[in-house]
């Protein structure tokens, strides 16, 4: 080993002896132990939980333990947003607000939509023109991390508009497709909530009955019903009183007598009851893009830009 060398080693010696407080001090263990210090929280045992079991003082506790951890994406997250970012943020949350306008009923969206969907294929289109060969390439790139790409030096203007087009465009119809799909959720759990009102719950299938006063229509959801052909058609095989769930608000359940009930009707299986409705769910979400889905579909691989 050289003079030169030996020095050299010397001095990164010196160096990390002199900085090894500093780095110890960045060390996850060592950010732990000061927030355990500080708050009272053990970070790592938090850690364990679920997110959605974790008290607010502990998602806050783990909130700072991430970025002290990782304080140059911290600092990106909190920064004020370009103004590019801010437009398609704006796009976004007018793509929401418009699917809000669909489900309320209002005939001039379609219009609206059908133009969110046209702007989407010509920024597909836009981004094929400006990169030629390597489309595919950067089409993967704009969805990923389209701001990192928009910023590329070596981008020509022409590029660098076609993929703010895209990115814009995209924002859009992420909104409507991002309050699409959570108006699509909560009706799928509403539904199944249903059907689980109505739904018995010995035998797991769905046994419409109808009163006697008024033709109310109800379900068996506890008990055993069955008819004779008798005087009094209905009687209860184990000459128990029987649950009974209200078709109208599915809110209440109710002990009645057999022979207060009129008629039984043929069981349904609540699986074939969920398949219909979620189907008719698919459906009423997919027709907001009626003949232009199938762009739509293509397009929104990738991630939001919002």
């Amino acid at each position: 080993m050289t003079e030169s060398q030996v020095q050299l080693v010397e001095f990164l010696d010196d160096a990390i002896g002199r900085n090894k407080e500093i780095a110890d001090k960045y060390r996850p263990e060592a950010i732990r132990a000061e927030l355990m210090n500080e708050t009272g929280i053990d970070v790592d045992v938090v850690l364990r939980k679920m997110p959605g079991k974790r008290t607010e003082v502990e998602q806050a506790a783990v909130k700072s333990y991430l970025e002290r951890l990782f304080p140059e994406e911290a600092r990106q997250q909190n920064a004020d947003p370009t103004p590019e970012q801010a437009e398609a943020q704006n796009r976004y949350e007018q793509g929401r607000l418009l699917y809000g306008r669909f489900e309320e009923g209002d005939p001039t969206v379609q219009a609206d939509v059908d133009a969110i969907a046209l702007r989407m294929q010509e920024a597909y289109q836009a981004v094929e023109d400006a990169f030629g060969a390597e489309a595919e390439y950067y089409m993967f790139h704009v969805n990923e991390n389209p701001w990192a790409l928009v910023n590329d030096p070596e981008l020509t203007a022409e590029q660098q508009d076609a993929v703010l087009y895209y990115i814009n465009a995209k924002a859009a119809l992420d909104g409507v497709m991002d309050a699409s799909n959570e108006a699509a959720d909560r009706k799928r759990a509403e539904v199944e909530q249903s059907v689980g009102k109505r739904t018995h719950k010995d035998n797991g299938i769905i046994i419409p009955a109808t009163m006697k006063v008024d033709d109310r229509q109800v379900y068996v959801v506890k008990g055993d019903v069955v008819m004779f052909p008798m005087a009094q058609p209905l009687m209860c095989a184990t000459l128990r009183r029987v649950s009974l769930s209200w078709t109208r608000r599915l809110e209440s359940m109710n002990l009645h007598r057999p022979d207060q009930i009129f008629k039984v009707s043929e069981a349904v299986n609540p699986q074939d009851e969920l398949d219909t409705a979620l189907s008719v769910i698919e459906q009423e979400q997919m027709s907001v893009f009626g003949q232009k889905c199938h762009c739509t579909r293509r397009a929104c691989r990738g991630r939001s830009t919002h």
